[in-house]
């Protein structure tokens, strides 16, 4: 389950509705945007990674062997040795289902030595995903973090998009459950197994859902964390739920945002529920 995007060519045959890939032109990064011209047969994109802004690219030949960056955007004032690229992390969760996640390391080239001390990093959503993307805002902190001796983890547990809509609907009717107990798991289970890493000094982070999901940890599961940092995320499921204007999203006002969560049709069973993961008292 690596993360990120790719670009493929390939042909559609329109009598058996078939497509067969036959080359890839791009990924382990993310792919802003493209486009192809038929009549010069070249590919135009944009693409970005971990270490590296968006770039503008062009690819063409019949194999696709010719490459071309056309621009030259960099991280001011950082060689591109100190960056860290990332690599993947996916592991196995406590019911078997298997999650997404990247590690970033600092670069070698830093000379930091022994096991790096742990920042573990959540995004917000839950309906959302972090990929190595220095065009996304998380990245240039992931990249801060590691310049400063930090180990990052960044999971897409469920609730994440871009695995299939089936893994984004776990987190129906069952916000702060199996999500909440992914995290734990790969804070017990995972990341002690990694000598790089020493998840004994670690710190939680995350904005807006993820920053309900660092209250969460830090209330729920204190022995795992030496700091938690909440960036804008709701406490008081209760009370953010109210407060959900009609006309931003009209179809998520107190009452459904608080099915939704946790899938109970009585307002007082619901309730109950969402206090049990708040962060708040109710």
């Amino acid at each position: 389950m690596a993360i990120g995007s790719a670009l493929y060519e390939g042909t559609f045959d329109e009598a058996s509705l078939t497509m067969k890939l036959e080359r890839v032109l791009c990924g382990r990064g993310k792919l802003e945007a493209f486009s192809y011209e038929q009549e010069t047969d070249r590919f135009a994109l944009s693409f970005s990674t971990a270490t590296s802004p968006s770039q503008i690219y062009t690819i063409e030949g019949g194999q696709r062997q010719t490459v071309r960056q056309h621009t030259r955007e960099r991280v001011l004032g950082l060689p591109q040795e100190w960056l860290s690229p990332g690599e993947d992390s996916s592991f196995t969760s406590y019911d078997g289902l298997r999650i997404s996640a990247r590690l970033y390391l600092p670069a070698p080239a830093l000379g930091f030595e022994g096991p790096r001390p742990l920042v573990y990093y959540i995004h917000g959503g839950p309906q959302g995903q972090e990929r190595p993307d220095f065009t996304w805002f998380s990245m240039p902190l992931i990249q801060y973090l590691t310049l400063g001796g930090f180990a990052v983890f960044v999971p897409n547990v469920r609730g994440s998009t871009g695995y299939g809509l089936s893994y984004t609907r776990w987190v129906d009717h069952d916000f702060g459950g199996k999500d909440r107990q992914d995290h734990v798991h790969a804070m017990t289970q995972v990341l002690p197994q990694d000598k790089r890493v020493d998840a004994k000094r670690a710190g939680v982070v995350g904005r807006s859902y993820g920053g309900y999901m660092t209250l969460t940890q830090a209330a729920h599961h204190p022995e795992l964390w030496k700091a938690a940092v909440d960036m804008f995320g709701p406490y008081d499921l209760i009370t953010f739920s109210q407060r959900i204007p009609k006309a931003g999203s009209p179809t998520l006002n107190s009452s459904s945002a608080i099915r939704s969560a946790t899938g109970s049709s009585s307002w007082n069973a619901r309730r109950a529920l969402t206090c049990s993961r708040s962060d708040a008292r109710c």
